[in-house]
């Protein structure tokens, strides 16, 4: 939606899930947890739901300490603390990655992450042991990366192995994987929800409602988190010499996750901007709107779009067409080349819908990684 802020004037997310990080939450709760049975046979503990703390041994309480550190040290962006958790040695196979990485690799790639502001983002709290393994010296973690929104179809499954030594317990390897919910989070979500229509009316609505959860939860799925961008500039009536620069984006998933809430702020060619929006599914029309404010529309706040967006294939494409100084201006917005943890941007302006001509390009990585 940044169209709208570069015809506007103006112009217009990593911490490491080798072995344990996933989407950011989506809201401020953690999850409840309640005493339930367990078993418990030379150091190891497992349950088909999830454990209490209170009912870990000592040695299981030791190294799930080092699991709520992790947490800890990774809202503070305390990289030198983070790190101390890692053994030299690791090696962890994170699912966005296609071969194993090493602790070098978390170094280089989350240093410069780690030492910017902590954002407004809701905190991150920790997670709730699913189970806990101790073999003398070595102990193996499970566990799910805590949400506050379990409606997703989505979670994501955490692996830590630690080894102690002399300075403790450390992460010596580990996996995540992305995993569809269980059949009795589905049936919960199910009965909370209103009960099946009988009538064909109830039943017609029923199919819309479906569809517009169907196209939400896959642009959900795509783009909600934090991301962090490099811009590049064509050269254009308002940028001539081209340019570059660099933001940070957050999509947030809005009530009913019948709607994705998109705030921007960054620094490129044109100056600092910021903006926010919406985008949701609208199933009478079969397509998604959006609005838009920015900090360079003054004179008419926020604009709402005057055409859908859709998903063509792989790619969603948002167009608009509005008047800027008395010109139509034509816009065409292409997210594309989706992965679990980026995705590429390209903006197009023109005075006709078949002749319009690249703005800008831009590349997303996701700050905490699937």
């Amino acid at each position: 939606m940044k169209v709208i802020v570069i015809l506007s004037a103006g112009l217009c997310a990593s911490l490491w899930f080798v072995a344990g990080l996933a989407d950011p939450l989506l809201g401020g709760a953690a999850y409840a947890q309640s005493l339930v049975p367990t078993t418990e046979t030379s150091g190891q503990l497992t349950n088909s739901n999830q454990p209490s703390e209170q009912l870990l041994s000592p040695q299981q309480k030791e190294v799930w300490n080092g699991e709520q550190n992790y947490f800890q040290y990774l809202q503070a962006k305390d990289l030198k603390s983070f790190m101390s958790l890692w053994e030299d040695n690791f090696v962890g196979w994170p699912d966005y990655s296609d071969h194993p990485l090493r602790k070098p690799d978390i170094v280089s790639s989350e240093a410069d992450e780690f030492q910017t502001t902590p954002t407004s983002a809701p905190p991150i709290f920790s997670p709730k042991p699913e189970a806990i393994a101790v073999f003398g010296d070595v102990a193996v973690t499970y566990y799910f990366w805590p949400e506050a929104d379990e409606t997703s179809p989505f979670k994501y499954r955490i692996t830590h192995t630690w080894r102690k030594g002399p300075e403790g317990w450390r992460i010596i390897s580990g996996m995540n994987c992305e995993v569809p919910r269980s059949r009795e989070a589905k049936t919960e979500v199910t009965r909370s929800s209103p009960s099946i229509a009988t009538t064909a009316q109830d039943s017609t609505a029923k199919k819309a409602v479906t569809k517009s959860a169907s196209q939400m939860e896959r642009l959900i799925h795509a783009l909600a988190g934090e991301w962090v961008t490099e811009e590049t500039y064509e050269p254009s009536d308002l940028v001539p010499k081209g340019g570059t620069g660099h933001s940070r984006d957050t999509y947030r998933v809005g009530p009913a996750r019948l709607s994705l809430i998109e705030e921007y702020h960054g620094k490129g060619a044109g100056g600092k901007s910021w903006g926010i929006g919406t985008i949701w599914w609208d199933a009478d029309a079969r397509g998604f709107h959006f609005v838009w404010c920015d900090s360079f529309a003054l004179d008419s706040g926020c604009r709402v779009s005057s055409q859908l967006g859709k998903w063509i294939g792989n790619d969603y494409v948002a167009t608009d067409v509005h008047e800027v100084s008395g010109k139509q201006v034509f816009e065409k917005e292409v997210w594309s080349d989706f992965t679990p943890n980026s995705f590429s941007q390209t903006l197009y302006t023109g005075d006709a819908s078949d002749k319009l001509k690249r703005f800008m390009t831009i590349k997303a990585e996701r700050v905490i990684k699937r």
